[in-house]
């Protein structure tokens, strides 16, 4: 299939896609009113409390150990302001995207869920150790970096059944290698052509487009990096199931780019487990 044509058919399915559609215009509601100079806690609360799910993971995350709270948190107003401004982006996300891609009784997708999840945890308790000011933002890209998987399955189930038939049947499991055959174009493609359409940050459209290859000449490597080692993360540690359950090997200069050592490895699998566990909790 031609690229260019494929992606101009996902942009026209996902138009007519009433959840889709729905899951964009409450992240750019959102955004909107979290990005303010004057941020106005009201406005954020009233898009929160639209979502019941939404309103039940907040309310278990500012109870819970983690922010430590001796008294219950029984108002969507008071869980923002236990748990900032920041980690609610992340709550947001992560639900608006569970409600949006997620199907009941779909094993498959629930598992990919999951290592989305994962990820996500990955790549924030790494990237805290890199840069704190971005951790958030590391959480948010992890989350998404399989987003053209979800929307592949999505649109062309057909093609999606294809793809994992003869990454089946590959020993070497070489996932990219199918999806070009098959569909013309990677997931890693899909997924940073809408977070671009969608107006995500560069760096984070960056780093799903690049989270199973990465050259010493691309732009924002270092986040970029993080994403990549968190992917792989999230697969060793079998945090729900990615298409591709090879861990790929990752060159010396990317570790070394990020300052992680074998010293350092024992303790980051410790803290993304937790953190993983803890996570799932809320959002499930």
């Amino acid at each position: 299939m031609d690229k260019i044509e494929i992606l101009k058919q996902f942009r026209e399915l996902a138009a007519k896609d009433d959840i889709v559609l729905a899951f964009t215009s409450a992240m750019t509601e959102f955004s909107a009113a979290i990005e303010q100079e004057d941020v106005n806690v009201n406005d954020i609360v009233a898009i929160v409390e639209r979502d019941p799910l939404l309103t039940a993971s907040l309310l278990k995350l500012a109870n819970s150990s983690y922010f430590g709270f001796t008294k219950k948190v029984s108002t969507v107003k008071h869980s923002v302001s236990v748990i900032g401004l920041k980690s609610l982006k992340e709550v947001f996300t992560a639900s608006v995207f569970k409600s949006a891609f997620i199907k009941k009784n779909d094993d498959y997708i629930d598992q990919l869920w999951k290592h989305s999840l994962g990820t996500a945890v990955a790549a924030q308790v790494i990237c805290r150790k890199w840069n704190k000011d971005l951790c958030h933002d590391a959480f948010i890209a992890g989350l998404l970096h399989d987003l053209g998987s979800f929307l592949i399955h999505q649109y062309f189930p057909h093609l999606a059944s294809t793809i994992t038939n003869i990454v089946d049947n590959d020993p070497n499991k070489r996932l990219l290698i199918a999806e070009r055959k098959v569909l013309g174009l990677k997931h890693t493609e899909v997924g940073a052509f809408f977070t671009k359409e969608w107006l995500f940050p560069s760096h984070i459209c960056n780093a799903i487009k690049h989270h199973h290859y990465l050259d010493t000449n691309q732009g924002d490597k270092q986040f970029c990096a993080i994403i990549m080692i968190a992917n792989n993360f999230a697969k060793a540690m079998e945090l729900g199931a990615s298409e591709n359950i090879f861990v790929e090997p990752i060159p010396r200069w990317i570790w070394t780019l990020l300052g992680i050592e074998v010293k350092d490895l024992t303790e980051l699998v410790k803290e993304i487990q937790e953190n993983y566990l803890a996570t799932l909790a809320y959002i499930e």
